[in-house]
């Protein structure tokens, strides 16, 4: 467990084992270089970020098997970044702000859920292999909103996600379950799963289902 303000740069290394990183109430503001970088080795991790702020990035990585990662009420004006190596991994966000919001997971038959996010550039969500779920709320960016869940028969839920560029959604090889609802890009949405693209030019607040 974590706790401190008036400090620039964190850096939190764990070992092999099934560990527990708490991170509170911690203000990395006293410079332009304040970081909070998280690497997790193998074993089913847990990580927990809250009413957390920095001005230059934010970034967990997890090693191998079953790593649950939960951030919220944190901003940063860099990038907020969560990899999550292999295995059943659940990455939750909620009340999140970054320059840019990236999600990554390997791997594994992961989960990620993301409610009210904002990011100034973009917002990327890349699920890797497996049959992934992917439940995103109240998203706005920028830029772009990208979403790939990858390979596999993956699920993906969104609401009242916006753009000021396009909403992009890929799925690759599987029968994936695609449903969004008050979507809104000043671009194009555009949603592909496998043999199947679907562009849907300058829309707003449109209801997406593909089975």
């Amino acid at each position: 467990i974590f706790t401190a303000n008036q400090v620039d740069n964190v850096i939190i290394n764990t070992l092999a084992g099934d560990d527990q990183v708490i991170v509170n109430n911690v203000a990395l503001t006293d410079s332009p270089f304040g970081n909070l970088q998280i690497r997790t080795s193998g074993g089913d991790d847990v990580v927990s970020i809250s009413n957390t702020t920095t001005t230059q990035s934010i970034v967990v990585s997890t090693g191998q098997q079953d790593d649950v990662v939960k951030v919220s009420n944190t901003s940063t004006n860099g990038t907020l970044g969560v990899y999550a190596g292999q295995g059943d991994d659940y990455v939750g966000g909620s009340y999140v702000k970054a320059k840019n919001l990236q999600v990554s997971t390997s791997t594994g038959k992961d989960t990620v859920e993301i409610f009210n996010g904002f990011a100034k550039n973009n917002i990327h969500v890349n699920t890797g292999s497996d049959a992934d779920r992917v439940n995103v709320n109240r998203l706005s960016a920028g830029n772009d909103i990208k979403l790939e869940l990858g390979s596999h028969s993956d699920r993906l839920t969104s609401s009242k996600i916006r753009a000021n560029h396009d909403v992009v959604v890929r799925g690759e090889d599987g029968n994936d379950k695609i449903s969004m609802v008050s979507t809104a890009a000043r671009g194009n949405v555009d949603v592909s799963t496998g043999t199947a693209p679907r562009t849907f030019r300058s829309v707003m607040r449109t209801g997406i289902t593909m089975w």
